[in-house]
């Protein structure tokens, strides 16, 4: 199952007008405030170094970092909340950032949902739920659906997540 988590470095995430995002990142996430964790505005942009770990089935195995991007290349009013679309782009070999695929996503009142992913866009339906609102520790939501699996290929899928509570990051700008 892919999965957008929104902790990691965000250097580089601006506002379509050069600000710094308004993230919440420190403390508990408080009532009313959740929206703060995905500031959905065009322009808007998160960048994280990606490191993997690939096994092969001959037992050869490889390994490296990434840098990744997350885009908002466009953003709609969806019932109380937004519909963006954001377009996840990756260094080429010549170190110019290429698009891979473009993901939809709502934010709303109940929480963070992802509506669409993987080149073919393929949709989650129902949308999966990524983050409730309230945030709340020890909360457990599950989801079922069908929607872009792990093996890349769509088709149903059963999800739990679980609030753990709050965790600092390193980031290459620091904690």
């Amino acid at each position: 199952m892919l999965a957008f988590s929104v902790t990691g470095c965000n250097k580089d995430s601006t506002s379509g007008t050069g600000a710094k995002s308004s993230a919440n990142t420190k403390g508990p996430i408080l009532v009313g405030e959740e929206k703060s964790l995905f500031p959905l505005a065009v322009g808007n942009q998160w960048v994280y170094t990606q490191t993997m770990a690939i096994a092969k089935n001959s037992g050869e195995q490889a390994s490296g970092n990434a840098e990744i991007t997350f885009r908002v290349i466009s953003v709609e009013p969806e019932g109380n909340g937004k519909r963006a679309i954001i377009e996840v782009l990756s260094r080429s070999k010549t170190g110019a950032l290429e698009p891979r695929e473009k993901m939809e996503w709502i934010l709303n009142s109940k929480g963070i949902y992802q509506v669409t992913a993987g080149k073919a866009k393929v949709v989650f339906n129902p949308p999966q739920l990524q983050i409730p609102f309230p945030v709340e520790v020890g909360k457990t939501i599950e989801w079922f659906g069908t929607g872009l699996r792990a093996s890349g290929l769509p088709g149903e899928a059963k999800v739990a997540l679980r609030v753990l509570g709050m965790q600092d990051v390193d980031t290459d700008t620091g904690r």
